[in-house]
């Protein structure tokens, strides 16, 4: 792969998660998120078997296992046992349920969401630009908040029954998603992803299924980021039927809001 960013780290394998995560460079003084945002096209996803996901998020924290949060919010695409998509949009502040919310999204549709934290209170927008309508929350936090990071990422939702039985969804294949229109603030300073003040790693999403801490029935499709764009506003992730020949880490990292088939 041939990125442009500047700060830049090596490519790293996750078993839910593919994208970009902004964090505090080595050796610098420890950065504080407070602000995220991105858009991106609702992905018209291919339900050629049923019981499938894929969710498209911006959030702030929870890029480690360890991580003790994650404000996060976007839309899923879900193939339903059915076999028919059901398309939704949501918040989230791990470890707190979801709230799939009122905002109705649809294949194609242009959604941009906001995310800041202040202190312990997290503001939550999504805008369907093309529906023009739009949802907003703000929520006191009784919990820690994690602010180490700011990731916009396309996952496989996980469930982990155990710490060593976990199911991650398979990857509803969406094919492609743009994410656009992307900034983000630390330390009072704005920038977008390839600003040389924040580390950027890029994420893949790996194969589980059958791997070690994973069930057999875990996702066996994977994802990859491709370059940011020069204007370091925007980068795409593709779907992979078949990708990579490594195991996957042996946990997934905290995400997006399991499908309803998954109890």
């Amino acid at each position: 792969m041939s990125f442009f960013a500047i700060g830049l780290a090596a490519l790293q394998l996750s078993s839910n998660w593919s994208g970009y995560v902004a964090s505090t460079p080595a050796g610098a003084a420890p950065l504080t998120f407070t602000q995220a945002t991105g858009s991106w096209r609702v992905p018209k996803v291919v339900c050629t078997r049923a019981g499938t996901s894929a969710a498209f998020w911006v959030g702030i924290g929870g890029s480690t296992p360890q991580s003790p949060a994650l404000e996060q919010l976007g839309t899923s695409a879900d193939c339903e046992p059915n076999g028919v998509p059901l398309y939704r949009a949501w918040t989230e502040i791990v470890p707190d349920p979801a709230n799939f919310i009122s905002l109705k999204v649809h294949p194609g549709d242009l959604v941009t969401s906001a995310l800041v934290v202040q202190g312990q209170t997290v503001i939550m927008s999504i805008a369907d630009q093309t529906t023009r309508k739009r949802y907003s929350i703000t929520v006191a936090v009784q919990q820690a908040v994690d602010t180490t990071s700011a990731e916009w990422v396309a996952e496989a939702p996980s469930l982990c029954r155990s710490q060593s039985a976990c199911d991650v969804v398979p990857l509803s294949n969406f094919k492609s998603v743009g994410f656009s229109s992307i900034a983000l603030t630390a330390n009072g300073h704005m920038g977008v992803l390839t600003d040389p003040m924040w580390l950027l790693t890029p994420i893949a999403l790996a194969p589980s299924a059958g791997d070690a801490h994973y069930t057999a029935k875990s996702n066996s499709a994977g994802a990859v980021p491709n370059p940011i764009s020069p204007t370091g506003r925007g980068f795409t992730v593709s779907y992979r039927a078949t990708v990579f020949g490594r195991n996957a880490p042996p946990a997934p990292l905290p995400g997006a809001p399991l499908p309803n088939f998954v109890h």
